[in-house]
């Protein structure tokens, strides 16, 4: 199963391994799951390692290389950006919508303007759901 992941969903797991987020996370470490997400999430999680966590540029750049996702390049979604955008109320979200689209993935967030968002054959779980596997 390949799913989209938001960055609170990452920098949840990295702040604490063992939380919900942690094992979504440690799923595509065992390659039960493949866990893909936008180069965007990737940008903003690089700024939010260095702001929230207060890692140096050579911790956030080890960090994010060893992560077990698959980045995916904005010209894979970018046809469904504008679609995304009229669906959310927060724009910044919607390039993790849009890559969901693209790919037919179902994405884990806990953001709750993503959590709203019904869209045929595409899910948005929160990490909770998708760990018991609802």
């Amino acid at each position: 199963m390949r799913i989209v992941v938001d960055t609170n969903v990452i920098v949840s797991a990295i702040d604490d391994p063992d939380s919900v987020p942690g094992r979504v996370l440690g799923a595509g470490i065992t390659g039960h799951v493949l866990l893909c997400a936008p180069e965007a999430v990737r940008d903003e999680l690089r700024r939010v390692l260095r702001r929230v966590l207060g890692f140096s540029a050579a911790q956030t750049e080890r960090t994010v290389s060893g992560l077990p996702v698959d980045w995916i390049e904005e010209g894979v979604y970018r046809e469904e950006l504008p679609h995304a955008r009229r669906l959310l109320r927060d724009p910044t979200d919607a390039p993790v919508l849009a890559c969901g689209r693209a790919l037919g993935c179902d994405i884990v967030s806990g953001d709750h303007d993503l959590q709203v968002v019904r869209l045929a054959g595409i899910r948005v779980w929160t990490p909770s759901e998708f760990a018991r596997g609802d």
